[in-house]
């Protein structure tokens, strides 16, 4: 099977993966699919996400008997329609089986991720639910996992500096008053500073997103956050807190398959990720 056909049946799992009604083949497949394919992974997980909210925040109402009678019709329709086959079996919706390319699948990967993402934004707005509890299992999200998120939602995509690179006193001035903090801009030994992105990490808090380069598919994030406002909307990892008191203190985490460093200077917390393991990354920062 080629990795095109591989691709189009694992977007056709991620339901029956997520309700369980998988079986323990196609449990495998998928799962090793998940493990080299980056569209099918975020489809998976933002299901997923879908799927808990719904459970916990969810309130169930009887449809009204004309709602469900169009329902069973329209599944009745559906289940009447022509079906096509590939030579080794797999089912391929025909719309599909009629333009096989990669493009048009990433296409339907991107397709399906916006929907999801907009019926997520109306649970939300409908059930009353802050995105902050979406983030977390506390009442609000920690550091580490925004970082992570962030980092992986939007590495390898071309990102528009809000303040391009400048020497380090026109910057700094710049940064203080656009964020309104004192932040200290970091040094990256064998790293170019790409420039400053204003991220609104969690909502009404907006921080300078250091962007570098090391290579074309090298890239670390800094995220700079004011102590002040970060103890009042996200949680911290207390031992990185403990550990991380004179300047030249860091401490790594690790959040699903990357590392974080995290530092303190002054009155500012700092949070870099990249494709490095942590200690890589913890040696490249100045002193």
């Amino acid at each position: 099977m080629s990795h095109e056909q591989k691709k189009i049946r694992a977007f056709e799992l991620v339901t029956p993966v997520v309700d369980d009604e998988a079986s323990e083949e196609e449990k495998k497949f998928f799962f090793d699919f998940l493990e080299t394919d980056e569209d099918v992974r975020r489809y998976f997980e933002e299901e997923q996400l879908i799927k808990k909210l719904v459970k916990r925040h969810g309130r169930y109402h009887s449809a009204p008997p004309a709602l469900r009678k169009k329902i069973s019709s329209t599944i009745t329709h559906l289940a009447g329609q022509e079906r096509l086959f590939s030579d080794d079996g797999l089912f391929v919706p025909f719309s599909i089986r009629r333009t096989p390319d990669i493009r048009r699948i990433a296409a339907i990967a991107v397709a399906a991720s916006v929907l999801l993402s907009i019926l997520l934004y109306l649970f939300l707005l409908l059930n009353g639910t802050s995105s902050e509890q979406v983030m977390a299992e506390h009442d609000r999200p920690s550091v580490e996992w925004m970082a992570y998120h962030h980092y992986e939602t939007t590495r390898g995509m071309s990102l528009q500096p809000d303040i391009p690179p400048l020497p380090s006193d026109e910057m700094s001035s710049l940064l203080a008053e656009h964020f309104n903090y004192r932040i200290d801009i970091p040094r990256i030994n064998g790293a170019r500073l790409a420039g400053v992105v204003d991220t609104e990490f969690v909502p009404e808090l907006r921080t300078p997103l250091f962007v570098y380069e090391m290579g074309p598919d090298d890239i670390i994030y800094v995220f700079a956050l004011p102590e002040t406002d970060l103890e009042q909307r996200l949680v911290r990892d207390p031992d990185a807190v403990a550990h991380c008191v004179t300047r030249g203190d860091y401490f790594v985490s690790t959040m699903r398959n990357r590392d974080l460093v995290s530092w303190k200077w002054n009155e500012t917390w700092y949070v870099g990720i990249s494709r490095h393991d942590g200690e890589t990354l913890a040696a490249l920062l100045p002193e």
